[in-house]
């Protein structure tokens, strides 16, 4: 978990051991996720990069609960997307646009091209090359952040997307109960409908 409240600061507070997966703190684990919980739930605002990504995540490992943080935070890759949905909205895409920091995530990308077979398992990558990065997401994000809190974008985030987010991640969360068998039939009427269709339009 990366954290970030000063320009060219951050903190990355592992829960897992590269490699080994094994609980970083040990016997004090349950101690520490309920530290992480309660930075979020005291901070002023929170800001993430495809936030709700990280909203299924901390529910995931610290138990957290995001309608209670919900007014307070905000996605840096939404606010791009309201000012300008045709252009890349990757972080280290809009760090380069926004900040000073460069491809900092040349060093990772190098030791991935070494390894080509870790990439699917970012648990593998050590903690020298993994956490440097983590860090500087951090902080880029919360710079571009301060690029991007201004203006209409801004408005229409906190009157929608700010409480969309979190219902979709509740959405992702608990899953949605389909009817296969109703897809099904939908499937095989559409079909039909598709063939009379292409029939009409070859005989015209």
């Amino acid at each position: 978990v990366g954290f970030s409240n000063e320009h060219g600061r951050a903190w990355v507070i592992p829960l897992r051991k590269q490699e080994t997966l094994e609980l970083f703190w040990g016997s004090k684990d349950k101690t520490v996720r309920n530290i992480i919980r309660e930075i979020i739930y005291s901070a002023q605002i929170l800001v993430g990069h495809n936030i709700k990504f990280d909203y299924l995540q901390l529910r995931n490992e610290v138990g957290l609960n995001w309608w209670k943080v919900a007014a307070r935070t905000y996605d840096t890759l939404c606010l791009q997307a309201l000012i300008d949905e045709n252009m890349m909205k990757g972080l280290e895409s809009l760090a380069l646009m926004y900040t000073d920091m460069g491809t900092y995530k040349a060093p990772l990308r190098a030791w991935l091209d070494r390894n080509p077979r870790v990439k699917k398992n970012w648990g593998l990558i050590p903690a020298a090359i993994l956490y440097p990065y983590n860090a500087q997401d951090a902080d880029a994000t919360r710079r571009i952040f301060l690029k991007l809190a201004h203006g209409q974008p801004l408005g229409f985030f906190k009157k929608y997307q700010q409480w969309l987010i979190p219902a979709l991640a509740e959405a992702e969360w608990v899953g949605t109960p389909v009817n296969i068998f109703a897809f099904a039939k939908l499937e095989r009427g559409m079909t039909s409908r598709m063939e009379v269709l292409e029939r009409i339009m070859r005989k015209l």
